[in-house]
């Protein structure tokens, strides 16, 4: 891992190789570089579900910050958002078609750094009405905002799951059918973008 300046000059690096990870492209390195500036976060999603723990880069090493206990064989990966360490699980993979598959993300959770308490949590998307985003919304995230990408197919089906999944009644029921009758399934994607509050 390096810093460079805008002219290509190496302001500071580390090598740790008993990081590398091999290159069989069913795992991945994250980084939240565009949450902050002043440092930089990097963590490992590895489908074979070795432990791992979050590192911080601090202009001379990398350091792990964070690990949790997981159980055996749970695919995982470590993250930030803001102040708080994102601990994400996924379910075992299941089969698209006879040559693809998908790995399901479950529910993140967020957890306090100072404390190491924690919890679930989904996001209330209330600028179209009150509608819950369980899971996938932790690969949407910047510092201040996150962005979700839909079909308006998918968007619609996602607020008809909400309306009933959360018994979404009165002024927000409303809100939200007004939202959805702008939706057209010839239209191109849409792209909410939400502020954390």
């Amino acid at each position: 891992m390096w810093e460079q300046d805008f002219d290509g000059n190496l302001l500071s690096s580390v090598s740790m190789p008993w990081l590398e990870m091999p290159m069989d492209f069913s795992s991945e390195l994250y980084s939240d570089i565009g949450s902050r500036a002043d440092r930089f976060s990097y963590a490992m999603f590895r489908i074979d579900a070795a432990a791992d723990s979050l590192y911080e880069y601090d202009g001379r090493t990398l350091r792990p910050v964070f690990t949790a206990g997981i159980k055996e064989g749970l695919m995982h990966q470590y993250d930030r958002l803001g102040s708080m360490y994102l601990f994400l699980s996924f379910g075992d993979p299941q089969a698209v078609n006879d040559n693809s598959y998908v790995i399901p993300s479950q529910t993140p959770m967020l957890i306090d750094p100072v404390s190491l308490r924690g919890a679930y949590c989904n996001i209330m998307v209330d600028c179209i009405g009150e509608v819950r985003w369980d899971s996938g919304w932790a690969f949407s995230k910047s510092p201040g905002y996150f962005v979700m990408n839909s079909s308006p197919g998918g968007l619609s089906s996602w607020i008809d799951k909400s309306i009933e999944q959360y018994d979404i009644s009165g002024d927000e029921l409303k809100k939200l059918k007004d939202f959805q009758a702008t939706l057209d399934e010839d239209d191109n994607n849409v792209v909410i973008f939400g502020r954390w509050k």
